[in-house]
């Protein structure tokens, strides 16, 4: 049966409108349950984001910071020169158009260049779960209390610091992608 997605928040934007994965949350996991099912489109509404409360806007940044650290040092790089364009350290909200433009533009290409190669999760695919082994369980943990994108960004600060120890990034590296999720 046709479908297609709108997302209203830069989290579905950036987590869930590309790809076709559909779940339900349970007790016991996130997307334990669910199948594939591709959209015929995707709409991102951006004047949406605007009613969003930060915590939850900044919920979805932690996705698409997760896209740039696995596939665009170019994106990466984008959003530290942006990021007061988008939020200030208080937590304020400002989203100038194209900073967002550029946000949803860029998350669907890079989640769509990965799913295309791997629709169902066979191996590439995985790739976008960065992130999401400990932030799955803290999510679980905290009795999911805990955002989703607040929990994978800690799951990144672990991924980070893991792969700086064992020789897969510096230190430096490492502290950039806590900076930014800071």
């Amino acid at each position: 049966m046709p479908s297609l997605n709108y997302a209203t928040t830069l989290l579905a934007a950036a987590d869930a409108s590309v790809g076709g994965k559909t779940g339900v949350n349970n007790p016991v996991a996130t997307n334990l349950i669910g199948v594939f099912h591709q959209p015929r489109k995707v709409y991102i509404d951006l004047a949406a984001w605007r009613t969003l409360p930060a915590r939850e806007f900044r919920s979805g940044l932690a996705e698409t910071i997760k896209h740039a650290c696995m596939s665009d040092e170019q994106f990466f790089s984008y959003l530290e020169a942006n990021m007061d364009r988008i939020i200030t350290e208080e937590g304020e909200l400002i989203l100038d158009a194209g900073v967002c433009e550029q946000l949803a533009l860029t998350n669907c290409r890079i989640k769509y260049a990965v799913v295309e190669q791997d629709e169902h999760e066979h191996n590439l695919r995985q790739i976008l779960n960065l992130g999401h082994t400990a932030g799955r369980a803290l999510e679980a943990l905290s009795g999911y209390q805990l955002l989703h994108g607040e929990a994978i960004a800690v799951g990144l600060v672990i991924q980070a610091r893991l792969g700086a120890k064992y020789g897969y990034m510096t230190e430096e590296e490492a502290g950039r992608v806590a900076a930014l999720l800071k």
